[in-house]
């Protein structure tokens, strides 16, 4: 940690009153991957950006030697463009007061939206936002009526580029589009607007040219002014190079379905105007609901795009410094009337430092040591990634090629900053930058949810097609709906094709529900969804051929179950005809929704071939009118897939959870120790004879663990006692050791490396009676970890040695860490095990008769609960459905004294069973209401005994259970854990 002088040397201004702006640079995907490193790389492929938007990535080599890149934004120094083996982004300045900042912003981009007013004065305004740095500087595009304008707005100044007339309807969808490009002397914009469900202009329908432009990058976002308005989604897309034409490449996309009703969007940042979430025709708009604002460019509402939730990467090399110098990478950066707000990983002194600013005020986070030397190149990288608790932060340097796999230091921030750019930094020192990048997060952490449908969100990679046996060789044109029919000897299937391409490789699909909005229906029909053997071409694709070229094998299309091919080849394993899914459909107006799960899985997990579904009556004759994908409107056809990345935290898997319980209680219960075992590490702390001589590096003496002062039970081993400070005022500051033991739970059977952290003088683990990690020596304040070891879910024997040398300071801090877990402190649990179970739905069951089963097949996931009182509003897992699963609990309970004790299992919903020792003491196994359980008086002996709880919850709404007990010295009480109460005697 730096020293108070120190400090103030390095603090930082808060006066600059320079605005964020974003920018990027429009690279192709490819050079892009080139560029990612192997543990980024993993998680993107060629259509990726469509889910983990790449923010911003910089290599500076478009920009002329000695040119000042307009896509950064410089908060003091001296910042160019100088070539050395490749071209560089270089600071120079070496006698600045405060660190020099370079801050990254979007450039040459379009916005895509759409827009409704609701209510409105007489003078109103609304559209979009361009190159936005704050409420004074910024591009407008937008309409007031009866024109649509291109503002310019300059220092608080607004400035008319272009207009032309154009009259807007209240209450009704447009659509918008913007373009931003810059030349060497000027900023180009291009808009047009056009009616939802009307075709868009060929043209752009305004342009203007800022030959004198203030500012040439920033961010994107909503305006109103007096105005009600609601608006969808917001896409932002790099522009190509001219005269090239390739997919866009979305930088920024957010259509707020995932988003509470109520509440603001959490990727915006507002100025004026009250921003909430709203439902307009079925979808989650971001609305504007004050409409008595005057319309003045001080009072406008603004809703901004904020970066969020990603991971900031640049390379250094400091080619002259100063005796005190200092380089490193800034996230979540903004300013305001306070000052500047941002998270610095940065180097100092031979230490990676991670502080955090806010406005006046700079924290300390943590340290690492770590030397970066003039004349060479170092990386460095900080992960800022949302948290159900906060922020997670994550960061590593390195000096290098080869990334380290593991982080260098975590911080979990409980009142973080909300967002912000990314940007680097520079003190006192020549420095080159390169290679920077920024990537979103997205993705990284629990279930995602896309929405595949044509316009939405960008997406254009849908076919359909309609082919018909009453004209088998013609290609049938495109309309708004399109229709299955089978009547008589007449019959008509549907082609559909989503393209997969754009799910992270390593997605794990957990729902897949394709979607089609039914307009009209006949009668009674059950419409199949098949997965087609054979590419088809859209377009040329008929009854009889699927390119115009070749035939099916079965005229109709060739799909599992249609005569010639084996219903098996359906992915769908309980299968009949060889279809994915089937619905019976016996209304109109309304969403039909199949679910394809299965076959979405072998597509994009398994690397089965997508050649697109095929829709057919199954049974039943009649006819269903669907809206088509040519509607492109929100009832058009929607592929909605959940998916999951792998995971680098799992609250609900992790000792996170219970940790935070067990630090937030106030105080123990009175009466004996009882209940649920284990209860933590029980600390045995001795004092040692003093050494007269000593050698660093040698072991502590034979003498270690000679005089018990006193025992204690801890949490975790996370200890830290400063010059001349003791466990116990009748030990010494010197010469003492400590011995814990204990069980720590395991939630994954995984390989864990495990790591004392700052140790000084000298410890040793051993993990089930094997020594796991020797540091058993005097030293210095080090870290340590351990070889990854595999470990078993569950329960394991923990024993840690401790001796403190000679020498004022004594500390040591216990960590693990694995594949799915991020590093954490080793906590050692206290409560009962429990492991949860999603079971098959059952063909039928009665209130008050058991369950059929069969029960805990499909495993999910364990945890520890300090108590059993649980009201489960919803499923106690992502993984697991709001009804038909289970959980079996089973550990230990301590019985403070000899004597008759009662179980009662209370607010039972729906079937229970208690065993204590083996013996079955409460069966409850039915499906029922809320009710009551209650046991005979049980004669228990002083000690431990075994327990086992299975719980079933059957049909919805309601899952609850509450076990308690009563003995002869205590009344009737939830059964707590151990560890509420005092140590244990023995």
């Amino acid at each position: 940690m730096l020293r108070g002088e120190q400090m103030n040397m390095w603090k930082e201004s808060h006066k600059s009153s320079s605005a964020l702006h974003f920018c990027v640079l429009a690279l192709s995907l490819l050079f892009m991957l080139l560029l990612l490193s192997p543990a980024t790389r993993t998680v993107i492929n060629e259509r990726d950006t469509f889910f983990l938007p790449l923010l911003f990535v910089d290599d500076f080599e478009k920009y002329p030697d000695g040119s000042v890149p307009s896509n950064w934004e410089f908060i003091r120094g001296q910042w160019w463009i100088t070539k050395e083996e490749t071209k560089v982004l270089q600071q120079t300045q070496m006698d600045m007061e405060y660190a020099a900042y370079a801050i990254a912003t979007w450039q040459d981009y379009s916005i895509t939206s759409r827009f409704k007013v609701i209510t409105s004065s007489s003078t109103w305004g609304v559209g979009i936002v361009a190159y936005w740095r704050n409420r004074d500087n910024h591009y407008r595009f937008y309409v007031d009526g009866v024109k649509m304008c291109v503002v310019k707005v300059v220092d608080g100044k607004a400035f008319m580029l272009a207009q032309t007339e154009f009259a807007v309807e209240p209450r009704k969808w447009y659509r918008v589009k913007l373009k931003v490009a810059n030349t060497e002397e000027r900023v180009e914009i291009r808009g047009k607007i056009w009616l939802l469900n009307t075709s868009e202009p060929a043209n752009w329908m305004l342009s203007a040219s800022d030959t004198n432009p203030s500012f040439k990058s920033g961010l994107a976002g909503f305006w109103t002014a007096c105005c009600d308005a609601a608006f969808g989604e917001l896409v932002v897309t790099i522009n190509p190079p001219l005269g090239e034409k390739q997919p866009p490449q979305i930088l920024f996309s957010d259509d707020f379905q995932n988003e509470p009703k109520g509440k603001p969007p959490s990727s915006f940042t507002f100025y004026g105007g009250s921003w909430i979430i709203d439902r307009d025709e079925g979808m989650n708009v971001c609305r504007q609901v004050e409409d008595e604002t005057p319309l003045s460019f001080d009072e406008n509402a603004f809703a901004i795009v904020q970066w969020r939730d990603y991971t900031v990467t640049a390379k250094f090399y400091p080619e002259k410094t100063r005796p005190v110098w200092g380089c490193g990478v800034i996230g979540y950066y903004t300013v305001d009337e306070v000052g500047e707000h941002f998270y610095r990983l940065w180097h100092a002194r031979g230490v990676i430092m991670l502080d955090k600013r806010d406005g006046e005020q700079t924290f300390h986070i943590g340290s690492a040591p770590m030397r970066v030397e003039e004349g060479k190149w170092c990386t460095m990288q900080m992960r800022l990634q949302t948290h159900s608790d906060g922020l997670l932060i994550r960061v590593k340097a390195w000096s290098d090629e080869q990334e380290p796999k593991e982080w260098l230091l975590e911080y979990l921030d409980r009142t973080p900053l909300k967002g912000g750019q990314a940007g680097v930094l520079v003190f006192r020192a020549k420095c080159a930058v390169d290679d920077f990048k920024v990537f979103s997060n997205t993705g990284i952490g629990m279930r995602r949810k896309v929405v595949l449908q044509v316009g939405k969100g960008g997406f254009d990679g849908y076919k359909e097609a309609l082919i018909t046996n009453t004209a088998p060789k013609e290609v049938m044109p495109t309309a708004q709906t399109i229709t299955l029919l089978k009547k008589d000897k007449a019959v008509s299937r549907i082609l559909l094709w989503f393209d997969l391409s754009s799910l992270p490789s390593v997605s794990v699909v957990r729902k897949a529900i394709l979607s089609l909005y039914a307009l009209k229906c006949d009668s009674n029909i059950t419409v199949g969804v098949f997965r087609v053997l054979k590419q088809w071409e859209q377009g040329k694709v008929t009854w009889l051929s699927p390119n115009g070229e070749q035939s099916w094998n079965t005229p109709g299309g060739d799909f599992p179950g249609d005569g010639n091919n084996s219903p098996r080849l359906s992915f769908k394993t309980a299968s009949v005809r060889g279809e994915e899914a089937e619905v019976k459909i016996t209304k109109a107006d309304m969403w039909v929704n199949f679910d394809i799960t299965e076959a979405v899985k072998a597509i994009v997990e398994g690397g089965a071939e997508n050649n697109g579904f095929l829709l057919t009556i199954a049974s039943g004759k009649g006819s269903v009118e669907f809206i088509s994908g040519s509607s492109i409107n929100v009832n058009a056809p929607k592929l909605t897939i959940e998916y999951e990345l792998p995971q680098p935290h799992e609250l609900v898997h992790t000792p996170i959870e219970y940790w935070g319980t067990v630090v937030m209680r106030k105080g123990l219960l009175p009466g004996p120790p009882r209940g649920f075992f284990p209860d933590g590490v029980v600390g045995e702390y001795y004092e040692d004879e003093d050494l007269e001589t000593y050698k660093v590096g040698d072991p502590p003496p034979e003498t270690a663990f000679s005089k018990l002062v006193f025992t204690r039970k801890d949490e975790t081993i996370d200890f830290r006692w400063d010059i001349g400070a003791s466990p116990h005022p009748d030990m010494g500051s010197e010469f003492w050791s400590v011995r814990w033991q204990g069980r720590m739970f395991i939630p994954h059977t995984d390989e864990y490396v495990f790591r004392f952290e700052n140790l000084d003088d000298a410890a040793r683990l051993y993990i089930d009676g094997k020594l796991v990690l020797d540091a058993w020596k005097i030293q210095m304040p080090t870290t340590y970890s351990s070889q990854p070891i595999t470990l078993t879910a569950g329960f394991h024997d923990v024993l840690v040695e401790y001796y403190q040398g000679p020498g004022p300071g004594a500390s040591i801090r216990l960590t693990f860490s694995s594949r799915r877990i991020p590093k954490q402190l080793v906590v050692f649990p206290e409560g009962v095990k429990g492991d949860y179970y999603d079971e098959p739905e059952p063909q039928g069951y009665k209130v008050g008769e058991a369950p059929p089963g069969p029960f805990f097949q499909r495993y999910i996931f364990s945890r520890v609960d300090l108590v059993i009182d649980h009201d489960w509003n919803t499923r106690p897992h992502p993984d697991m459905s709001s009804q038909y699963w289970g959980v079996r609990w089973q550990g230990q309970l301590l019985v403070p004294e000899d004597g008759e004790y009662q179980f009662f299992i209370e607010d039972l919903d729906d079937a229970a069973r208690l065993w204590i020792d083996g013996e079955l003491v409460i069966d409850e196994w039915r499906i029922g209401p809320q009710r009551v359980a209650v046991s005979k008086g049980v004669e228990l002996k002083k000690g431990l005994h075994d327990f086992k709880l299975e719980f079933y919850q059957g049909p919805p709404p309601i899952a609850s259970i509450k076990v308690m007990w009563k003995g002869p010295s205590f009344e009737k009480e939830l059964i707590p854990p151990v560890s509420y109460f005092g140590q244990v005697k023995e």
